[in-house]
């Protein structure tokens, strides 16, 4: 009977404590990621997700890819070259692709703007035909969620472009969530080169 008694106590802290885990932490933001292509995905353009198309197809319909459709990087070549711009939706699933690393590298090659909207969710912008700096001026016409961490992302991808990085500090130093984090983005302003 003490056995019992003692394995059930064990079994219901276990089960407590995983719920407390789970509850407090931060879990992926996919509306936030569908409202976002819903506001600056055009009807031409490709929008795909690594890894985590069922997720993606609830939270942004016009997305309707099968899983594992964009498992391998020559599936997502090709899946690009339909279209003169892309997002590509890399989540916390993605690395767990064996090809998931390999092309998050290509993406970065090939010159696609990193947006990160989530601490575990990056869109990428892809131009087939466009270099970064034109995908950077296109992303200062979008409407964008009031997100430090995104801000910070992009003065971080503006470095080549002092004024517009500044300008991306200052909305993240504006919207910072707490001191030290405020303080991060001022010492990262500072080292901008004029």
């Amino acid at each position: 009977v003490l056995s019992i008694v003692i394995g059930g106590f064990i079994f219901l802290n276990f089960f407590y404590g995983v719920t407390l885990i789970y509850d407090n932490k931060v879990k992926e933001d996919w509306r936030l990621v569908g409202d976002f292509l819903w506001k600056n995905a055009r009807s031409e353009d490709t929008v795909i997700v690594i890894n985590g198309e069922e997720t993606l197809n609830w939270y942004y319909p016009p997305a309707t890819a099968k899983p594992d459709t964009y498992d391998k990087l020559t599936a997502v070549q090709d899946a690009l070259a339909q279209s003169d711009r892309s997002w590509i939706v890399y989540s916390i699933f993605s690395p767990y692709l064996p090809e998931g690393e390999k092309i998050k590298v290509w993406l970065s090659e090939q010159g696609a703007i990193r947006l990160v909207l989530h601490h575990d969710i990056a869109v990428y912008y892809y131009g087939r035909n466009a270099d970064p700096v034109q995908l950077l001026a296109e992303i200062q016409q979008f409407a964008l969620p009031v997100d430090p961490a995104l801000y910070a992302s992009l003065a971080r991808e503006n470095r080549q472009n002092p004024a517009v990085a500044r300008q991306y500090y200052e909305l993240a130093i504006e919207n910072a969530p707490d001191d030290e984090v405020r303080a991060e983005y001022k010492v990262a302003l500072e080292a901008l080169q004029p």
